[in-house]
């Protein structure tokens, strides 16, 4: 039977576009699928908020270096360090962390806001900026429905919800970096420059 010619499709096909239907059609379902959505992101962002000063503070390091010695350091050479990679682990002790332990909210409920390998405390930050993140996807979802406005708003909330918590120094400050940095980079200039008098 040709199901593409006779104008019919699989029932699971039907099923999710009604499901779909549904979602777009209730505000109220929409905005809690959104909300859970937004707990997905807000577990990103907080790989953001830990990882951006850090990435920024070794970017500034390097450019100081190649701008003094003009040479990158060695320190260039280790494996990359980003939003992706490597995988996230316990600061504490390295352990990486598993899916199962990396559910938003459930996760740090269940170990109890601790390392399962070696207990090392948690910061209660992490799953504050979860919910914070869900419950903020889930006022836009309402306020603006299933709109391009709601994707440019989506976006623009949670972009500004990582820099609040990393202004507010809840994790690293990256003004406090660059101030730390060019106050370093001000000293090796000073200390190489009777060398160039030479």
């Amino acid at each position: 039977m040709d199901l593409q010619g006779s104008g019919h499709r699989p029932n699971g096909f039907n099923k999710q576009l009604s499901l779909a239907h549904a979602i777009i059609s209730n505000p109220l379902l929409f905005a809690g699928v959104a909300g859970l959505f937004g707990l997905l992101v807000g577990s990103f962002l907080n790989v953001v908020i830990h990882r951006l000063p850090i990435m920024l503070e070794r970017e500034w390091k390097r450019a100081a270096w190649q701008m003094l010695w003009g040479s990158e350091p060695a320190a260039a050479q280790r494996e990359p360090y980003n939003l992706m990679v490597p995988r996230s682990a316990c600061p504490a002790c390295n352990a990486p962390i598993t899916a199962v332990q990396n559910v938003p909210i459930l996760s740090w409920l269940f170990l109890k806001g601790a390392c399962a390998a070696c207990g090392a405390r948690i910061p209660a930050r992490y799953p504050l900026v979860e919910a914070a993140t869900g419950l903020l996807t889930a006022a836009v979802a309402w306020r603006f429905g299933v709109s391009l406005e709601c994707v440019g708003a989506l976006l623009l909330t949670w972009s500004l919800l990582a820099l609040a918590v990393i202004q507010r120094g809840l994790d690293r400050n990256p003004r406090d970096l660059m101030r730390r940095e060019c106050n370093r980079g001000e000293a090796m200039a000073s200390l190489r420059a009777p060398n160039r008098a030479k």
